[in-house]
């Protein structure tokens, strides 16, 4: 496990897969906490114990990535645009300022003004594309193809190798093989 000092935990797993938790955070900065109107209400959209929901993604060898900060401070599964990801449903911003009921989330005059969202949008995409970048420079050690170990063998050994493992699946397949004596060994990876 590593936590990058942007609140982005990245469990590595063994299996090729990726699963996110973007709004299990609840970490709220000191610098923001008197602006709000209660450390309770930056914390009532939180999606409550998800990644212990989903633990058993462990089991299966995935990787997970999930933010100890709070949607409050910024939301990273939002559209920076504010484009709705669900329309028809209640939506907040990129940094919202209420909850999804609708209630304030800042005492009056404390919203985050346009250049504060900005900041915070810049320093936490900056921030979390570098650990991102990291998980996939590991995970590129997957795609990586394995040490070649080449020797000389006969191909018409090899050939009656993948013959027998057909007869071994089905007995009754009737596999005849017509193999030319005269070729020569031949040099390559026996497990490619």
């Amino acid at each position: 496990m590593s936590m990058a000092a942007n609140g982005l935990e990245i469990r590595r797993g063994e299996a090729p897969l990726v699963v996110s938790f973007p709004h299990t955070g609840i970490d709220l900065p000191a610098t923001l906490t008197p602006r709000l109107v209660s450390q309770w209400l930056a914390r009532k959209d939180t999606d409550w114990y998800v990644e212990r929901l989903y633990a058993m993604v462990l089991e299966l060898g995935a990787t997970t990535v999930r933010t100890a900060i709070s949607r409050t401070v910024i939301d990273v599964n939002r559209d920076p645009s504010g484009v709705s990801l669900y329309p028809g449903q209640a939506a907040t911003a990129l940094c919202p300022t209420e909850t999804f009921d609708g209630e304030a989330l800042y005492r009056p005059g404390e919203a985050p003004p346009e250049a504060e969202i900005l900041d915070r949008s810049i320093h936490t995409i900056v921030q979390q594309v570098e650990s991102m970048q990291q998980m996939v420079n590991a995970f590129s050690e997957y795609a990586r193809a394995p040490e070649m170990h080449v020797s000389r063998f006969s191909l018409n050994q090899l050939v009656t190798e993948v013959a027998d493992l057909y007869r071994s699946q089905d007995g009754h397949a009737a596999i005849v093989l017509d193999l030319d004596e005269r070729l020569s060994a031949i040099e390559a990876d026996r497990g490619r």
